[in-house]
């Protein structure tokens, strides 16, 4: 097998490696975990070890089988092997993601009919398809699409599917009226797809496992050809690869498996965090190598990073470093609201770019959830700074913000034929397809346009049931457009929508992608809100103008020099300059559910935010920056924000706090993780108007006294729920939409639309 050069590209590869990598790289025998900190060469390690099996003769490439999770990484991962080797010498190896090899893996044994009903040619159904399949099913087992959708059933069966449980185990699990409807699928779901010779992707992997269960010959095949198995990303295994993986290397025990636990994330994808953490267990003669230097970061963002991830009691012992220099202090921000946290990342990438000479590629802002993105997305566009939404659509692209604006759109303008038609029966109504393509027809026969077909529905051939609801979509839709007049457009959005059915159809399958949704809606209200109170002229038709010039200028990417805008989740295994991480809240980050998970003692969930922020933070090569608001604007409504926990277990040795306000002042001490911000030093004229160290609780309620809005006057003492006292400093506006800033004693000058304001007079 080996070459006379074998033993000259073995050195060479081995002299580009640090001592812990070498030391990965030459154990070649027996089980391998390599523990593997953010940043510290692990994709190097792992093609150099597949490199020096080949150059020492250990291994032929074809016995070697390489595991990922991307397709990308997998492709690059088999050009780095290539490259370290002599021409023609590294073809051969398999690398691929899990579905993609046993894709290879089905396609070839099925020519034997291993598995009866399937053969070599099966399909691979999508999640469109299945849910075709299952929208079917559902009308064949009267199963009403109001009480459970075909996307919760298809949800509920590839968990079970991915915790191996069968149709006749679930049935037999099932208790809520849901998961007796999804019980009752799960079978004929089943049948339907071998019925089909199709697969859908759990099956790419649980049908894999079924043929070595059931045909040990094939599995010793592979176990024969494999004799090297090598597994990136292993903290994001789920259950079913963890067994092919402990199969196939069950004979020769040559398993490598590169990961790292503080790094797993993906719990909610199935990823099982055990397997890395057992996996000493599982091999207890297996070698262990920590690679715990990092080549990315700055030694303050390593401590910091280090220092975050101490706090979880699940995890495999391991101590970042770095030669890298010390760098800037992390800059901690207190913003006053999500509107001006977005403004001051803005400021900063601008600084930076200007006059430092970053690409603008260099910064990525991340958050929590997608709906965080409309903020940043404003901000930048306002200051001109090109961008894009990575993993993701444009925050106006998404699905069920197009749904929600095509119901606005028809309040102004009620020909609207594509809004009409986008959301006619969604959520669905009664009013189908026929009923539809005829209202078109006649439209167009008496040339009128399809709403003015609705309002003459009396006149065609439909079924009762229709016309009663194009009259009550007819009633809704009039109803609303015409209130737009006397009140305020948020407010009328928000009804509309609720009315309509579109939150109640996004809230009933009460998952995180559904809530996620759900956020996206109600941050678009937001942006209504926070348009109509910044400009008196401002209406819910100059909002959509706004918004269609936005899209319009998105579609433009003609540059590949831009921020970066992205959730945490989607951050994973990517670097940058500068990183600003918005959102650092309590009930955003960690996550609403984690912060409830914990109160009742489960700190599974918050022990997994934890690790979100600390991948986020290792994405940073140079600056770090860290934002909390006091307040967000969330579905029409100013909430109070607690500064996030994480915010307070950072090494603070490594951090510079940096306030906000208005005034030329700044914060003297503010405090995280307790709760409120204290000890705000405003100056001298502000702190005049009342005692900022008396806060809302202190002050007598005979000081507070209810007013009208209309009596709202500059120079009135106020006191709000949430900001605290106040002077009025000017009033605009008259009725639902008189708006008036204030000057509060702690929270500086803010703009308040009144009618949400409730302001009390201090006698």
């Amino acid at each position: 097998m080996s070459t006379p050069s074998g033993n000259i590209e073995a050195e060479r590869i081995l002299l580009e490696l640090n001592d812990k990598q070498q030391e990965a790289v030459q154990c070649t025998a027996g089980p391998l975990l390599v523990i593997a900190g953010p940043g510290s060469g692990k994709t190097r390690v792992l093609t150099s070890r597949v490199a020096y099996l080949i150059a020492t003769g250990k291994a032929w490439p074809r016995q070697i089988l390489a595991l990922t999770f991307t397709n990308k990484a997998a492709r690059e991962m088999q050009r780095r092997v290539i490259n370290m080797l002599p021409k023609g010498i590294g073809d051969g190896v398999t690398m691929g993601t899990f579905h993609s090899v046993m894709v290879r893996v089905m396609r070839e044994e099925l020519r034997e009919g291993w598995l009866p009903g399937f053969t070599h040619r099966f399909s691979i159904y999508d999640t469109d398809d299945t849910e075709r399949v299952i929208r079917q099913l559902m009308e064949q087992h009267r199963i009403n699409k109001k009480t459970i959708t075909p996307r919760v059933v298809r949800s509920a069966i590839s968990r079970a599917k991915n915790r191996m449980i069968t149709p006749s185990q679930y049935a037999q699990a099932a208790k809520t009226p849901n998961q007796e409807r999804i019980a009752r699928l799960f079978g004929p779901y089943t049948e339907a797809l071998h019925g089909a010779n199709a697969m859908d992707f759990d099956d790419l992997l649980l049908k894999p496992l079924e043929l070595f269960r059931d045909h040990p010959q094939v599995l010793e095949k592979y176990q024969r050809r494999w004799q090297y198995v090598h597994i990136d990303e292993y903290q994001d295994t789920n259950r079913v690869q963890y067994l092919l993986s402990r199969l196939i290397a069950s004979i020769h025990t040559n398993l490598c498996v590169v990961g790292d636990d503080a790094q797993s994330i993906y719990a909610f994808r199935g990823a099982d965090m055990r397997n890395i953490l057992d996996f000493q267990e599982d091999y207890p003669d297996a070698a262990v190598v920590r690679l715990e230097q990092n080549y990315r970061s700055t030694g303050k963002i390593i401590r910091l990073a280090d220092s975050i991830i101490k706090h979880n009691r699940r995890q495999l012992k391991k101590d970042l470093w770095t030669q890298n220099d010390s760098g800037d202090h992390i800059t901690l921000i207190e913003a006053l609201n999500g509107r001006q946290e977005a403004e001051k990342a803005t400021d900063r990438i601008r600084v930076h770019h200007e006059r430092h000479g970053y690409a603008y590629s260099d910064f990525a802002v991340l958050y929590r959830t997608n709906a965080q993105s409309r903020n940043f997305e404003d901000a930048l566009r306002a200051r001109r700074v090109p961008y894009r939404v990575y993993g993701g659509t444009s925050f106006y692209q998404r699905k069920e913000i197009k749904d929600a604006l095509a119901y606005l759109r028809l309040l102004i303008n009620k020909d609207d034929l594509a809004s009409l038609i986008r959301i006619i029966n969604y959520p669905s109504r009664g009013i189908g397809l026929k009923t539809q393509e005829r209202l078109v027809d006649y439209a167009r026969f008496n040339g009128i346009s399809v709403w003015a077909a609705m309002e003459q529905s009396r006149h065609l051939q439909l079924h009762s049931r229709a016309k009663k609801a194009l009259m009550a979509f007819l009633t809704l839709t009039d109803r609303h457009r015409s209130r737009l007049s006397s009140e305020e457009p948020d407010v009328v959005a928000r009804e509309l929508l609720t009315e309509a059915g579109l939150f109640p159809e996004l809230e009933k399958e009460s998952t995180p992608q559904s809530e996620a949704r759900v956020q996206n809606v109600q941050e678009l209200i937001s942006a209504i809100a926070q348009h109509t109170a910044d400009d008196s002229e401002a209406t819910l038709s100059t909002f959509l103008q706004s918004v269609a010039l936005l899209t319009d200028a998105d579609e433009r990417a003609d540059s590949q020099d831009t921020v970066t805008l992205m959730t945490l989740h989607a951050s994973k295994g990517l670097e940058f300059k500068v990183v600003f991480i918005g959102g650092l809240e309590e009930e955003l980050f960690p996550s609403y559910r984690a912060v409830e998970d914990a109160r009742k003692k489960n700190s599974g969930g918050l022990e997994e935010e934890r690790r979100l922020f600390y991948v986020g933070v290792t994405r940073a090569e140079r600056h770090l920056y860290l934002a909390h608001a006091r307040s967000r604007l969330r579905f029409g409504f100013v909430r109070d924000c607690t500064p996030s926990r994480f915010l307070s277990e950072v090494d603070q040795g490594v951090t510079r706090r940096e306030g906000t306000s208005p005034f030329e002042g700044a914060p003297s001490a503010v405090t995280f993780g307790g709760g409120r911000l204290r000890h705000f030093h405003a100056p001298s004229s502000s702190r005049s108007l009342v005692d900022p160290k008396r806060t809302v609780s202190q002050l007598p309620k005979t000081e507070a006294k209810p007013i009208s809005i209309e009596a709202i006057r500059p120079g009135l003492h106020v006191l709000h729920d949430l900001f605290g006292a106040g002077r009025v400093v000017s009033v605009s506006g008259h009725g639902a939409r008189k708006t008036a800033t204030v000057n509060f004693a702690e929270r500086g000058q803010m703009k308040l639309m009144l009618s949400f304001a409730k302001l009390r007079v201090l006698s």
